[in-house]
């Protein structure tokens, strides 16, 4: 058997997929974002801005991004706006880099942001209140899809390409949930 310089088996290695050198590039499934954003009332949408500010910090290895930070300044009020945009921007920016086709429209998407919150605050009493509250979430669920959709796009453009497609056990978990949560608050 042949071995390789640093003393492993050409064998042990070709036995295993090789790891992919980027591995934040991991596309998400666009549906499951939306309905993790839309059955937890847009608090996943939390996550997701915490988790894909992390993998542009990375992408770009820009130590001066901090997605802590970055994620709790969305609820910061009007600074949040200004911190949402950029995101979105990064967003845009990233993909056009790295030459993926994006509709990725950042002011669009900061004008939906306002709208779908301002509806969700107006919703909460009686039943009608209810399904707008259900109605602002999954308009944002669509929202947070269509940021994904850049990225992903932008991982599989990028040279050495992104890493399979998977879903974590805790989100399909969080989808039930959420759906139970959900279907509780359009029947009372």
């Amino acid at each position: 058997m042949c071995s390789m310089p640093d003393g492993v088996l050409r064998s042990n290695v070709d036995a295993f997929p090789s790891v992919s050198p980027h591995p934040w590039r991991r596309p998400a499934r666009t549906w499951v974002l939306f309905g993790l954003v839309g059955l937890t009332f847009g608090l996943y949408a939390f996550v997701w801005i915490f988790v894909s500010w992390r993998q542009i910090k990375q992408e770009e290895g820009d130590d001066t991004k901090h997605p802590f930070w970055h994620t709790l300044a969305m609820l910061v009020p009007i600074y949040g706006l200004f911190r949402f945009y950029a995101h979105m921007r990064a967003i845009r920016q990233l993909a056009r880099q790295a030459g993926a086709r994006t509709n990725l429209l950042p002011a669009a998407a900061l004008l939906l942001w306002i709208v779908f919150n301002v509806l969700a605050r107006l919703g909460g009493r009686g039943t009608v209140g209810n399904w707008l509250i259900v109605a602002a979430a999954f308009g944002e669920g669509v929202l947070f899809a269509w940021a994904q959709t850049a990225l992903n796009r932008t991982w599989l453009a990028l040279p050495g390409g992104a890493l399979p497609v998977r879903t974590p056990p805790l989100d399909w978990l969080l989808l039930g949930l959420g759906g139970l949560l959900s279907l509780g608050a359009l029947l009372r």
